[in-house]
């Protein structure tokens, strides 16, 4: 691979790419050459790749036009999905993230109601995060608000035939499909790991899947009843 020459100007593009978001932790070694640590998971790497392409909008506004708090607006560009010991029900899951609320407003002197919506953009990114059954029961599962409170010690594998990955998801009336899958190829412990490479898994029109490897030098295709560990999904509508 190292003496294909596209393969050399692919690697040298992603080097300048991630450079961009790990420039300040970079440190200088001998001969001026400089070494930058990018070890990363796909979730937060997504996070900085993405910036400007969230997969969703929330809004929540008061019903008090005096409120001194009227409106907050977020987005976001990864949905991180809990299950325990893997058992995720991903349209569920997007029903209820989606699903708009009503709350009581604690802004000053208000005590109105206020209304949050999600809305989803053109694509949708999850991360699939698997919590064993004893993590859950200790009491730290509910302040789980997204991966980057989580020890990694803790998220177990979420490992997945390709065919029995939802291909579609229906959310506020449009079908997403699924465009690809990144799993994460490290050893056979159940507990994900810091060493390790990921792989891309495209699912082409033709309903095949096709495996994008960098220590491979060309495409492969699998079958649905391979097995990956799962950690991004990637949908678009």
């Amino acid at each position: 691979m190292i003496g294909n020459r596209p393969t050399k100007d692919m690697y040298r593009d992603r080097v300048y790419l991630l450079a961009l978001h790990f420039i300040t932790e970079s440190e200088e070694i001998v001969g001026g050459i400089r070494l930058f640590n990018t070890v990363d998971t796909a979730a937060s790497m997504s996070e900085k790749l993405l910036e400007n392409m969230p997969s969703y909008k929330r809004s929540n506004r008061c019903q008090n036009s005096i409120c001194f708090n009227p409106e907050r607006n977020s987005e976001g560009v990864v949905i991180t999905i809990y299950g325990v010991d893997g058992n995720i029900q991903l349209q569920q899951e997007m029903n209820k993230f989606f699903q708009p609320l009503t709350e009581l407003c604690v802004a000053i002197n208000c005590n109105c109601l206020r209304d949050e919506v999600t809305e989803p953009t053109n694509h949708i990114l999850l991360e699939l995060l698997s919590i064993p059954k004893g993590f859950r029961a200790s009491g730290n599962y509910s302040h789980m608000e997204n991966t980057t409170k989580i020890s990694q010690n803790y998220a177990g594998k979420v490992m997945m035939k390709l065919g029995d990955i939802t291909k579609q998801l229906i959310i506020n009336g449009n079908i997403y499909n699924l465009r690809g899958v990144i799993a994460f190829d490290g050893s056979a412990r159940q507990l994900r790991q810091s060493y390790g490479h990921y792989i891309a898994y495209g699912l082409r029109s033709n309903d095949q899947w096709e495996s994008y490897d960098d220590l491979k030098e060309q495409v492969i295709t699998k079958s649905n009843n391979f097995k990956v560990n799962v950690e991004i999904l990637f949908y678009t509508r």
